[in-house]
């Protein structure tokens, strides 16, 4: 999943094609999943929608920062990514649909987002990670 994150960030940034939106992010429920050395992981239970084996929702990472990044890294400022994904919960199959990247204050990096124009980004997914666990149990 940590490599799914680096990708994404690398697309976006290449990308360069924005959407303006405001940060939501403290008016959604987001449930605390699972962590890991660079990120803890949550889902936003309101956005959750299902339809049979489909799922479209909301997942956020709250960036732990490694002591070796260093203030004039361009992700340093990054303190949270939330993303609009959508997973075929039997093959495992994931789409991105929006990446967002928010500050320590939560406000939206507009560099570091984007909208997935048509479609989205195809990944491949892990439906052993908790976050899809989580989500194709609901």
């Amino acid at each position: 999943m940590l490599r799914f994150f680096q990708i994404a960030a690398a697309v976006v940034i290449a990308a360069l094609q924005l959407q303006s939106s405001t940060p939501a992010l403290a008016k959604e429920k987001w449930v605390y999943i699972s962590s890991d050395r660079s990120f803890q992981y949550y889902v936003d239970v309101n956005s959750l929608k299902r339809k049979g084996n489909f799922a479209w929702f909301w997942s956020g990472a709250a960036v732990i920062i490694p002591p070796d990044v260093k203030p004039d890294d361009r992700f340093y400022r990054v303190r949270f990514i939330a993303l609009y994904e959508s997973v075929d919960c039997r093959s495992g199959a994931t789409r991105l649909r929006s990446l967002r990247s928010y500050d320590k204050n939560q406000n939206l990096i507009p560099e570091l987002s984007d909208d997935a124009k048509n479609g989205g980004l195809l990944g491949s997914g892990d439906r052993k990670h908790p976050v899809m666990r989580y989500v194709c149990r609901r």
